[in-house]
């Protein structure tokens, strides 16, 4: 039987957890043995397939945590997303809203390296909490490089407007293969970020986890909607099985 991720979260006395959002186990296990680090890698069952049911599930109560947010969704300013009552600022006791200052309207989201600055700053600085959370966006499009589809984003009013890259996709303007070929581009791109961090987070014991995974195509006999993308109260594994690494 699959471990459940949400019991590791809490039986484990970690220091710093970091989230790759909507990153695959398989894709992140191709990227992991690739590019090595020290650590033990396992496969666990994320307990939701969308980060506004996930968060709810894992952070139900008030935790004595700060966040170094890329995720809008996980702000300071009370805003709930995607219809939801549950408010990040009432969870963790300090939020970095780097999503506010750090979003790349070319790029349609937040540059990996940003956040990678920001938290290396801190730490250099002596600013850096006892029990932290890192979200960076990546792998969750849209995929960071030249040639892959991208999604013009911006914020209006402390609301996300964008175009939606799975329209694009569904309408032929993309291949289902360059898709994948970007997502496993995004899950390099965050990774190379985390490994530049992980020698100043020496001592503490790190966890590199996500919240759920990716739809790429995998199902074909579906609605051309839902063969993409992310979907709540999905058990589909692409969605469900995302990694939990070890470190210190």
């Amino acid at each position: 039987m699959m471990i459940k991720q949400e019991e590791l979260l809490w039986k484990l006395d970690w220091d710093t957890l970091i989230v790759l959002d909507a990153c695959r186990y398989d894709y992140f296990e191709n990227e992991f043995y690739t590019n090595p680090c020290d650590g033990v890698l396992s496969k666990v069952y994320s307990p939701q397939s969308q980060t506004y049911k996930w968060l709810p599930h894992m952070f139900p109560y008030k935790y004595d945590i700060d966040i170094y947010s890329a995720h809008p969704g996980i702000n300071s300013k009370g805003i709930a997303r995607n219809g939801g009552s549950w408010v990040a600022n009432e969870h963790f006791n300090k939020i970095e809203d780097i999503w506010d200052y750090g979003w790349d309207n070319d790029l349609g989201t937040v540059h990996p390296t940003v956040v990678g600055v920001k938290v290396v700053d801190d730490i250099l600085k002596g600013d850096y909490g006892s029990k932290n959370i890192i979200w960076f966006m990546q792998p969750h499009f849209p995929w960071i490089g030249e040639g892959y589809p991208r999604a013009k984003a911006e914020f209006v009013n402390d609301k996300r407007t964008n175009k939606e890259i799975w329209a694009d996709l569904v309408g032929g303007k993309f291949s289902v293969d360059l898709v994948r070929e970007a997502y496993s581009a995004n899950v390099e791109v965050v990774w190379d970020t985390v490994q530049d961090m992980l020698p100043l987070l020496d001592g503490q014991k790190v966890v590199v986890t996500a919240d759920h995974g990716e739809l790429l195509g995998e199902y074909p006999h579906r609605p051309m909607k839902k063969q993409f993308g992310h979907w709540p109260e999905m058990e589909t594994p692409e969605l469900r099985e995302v990694p939990w690494l070890e470190m210190g």
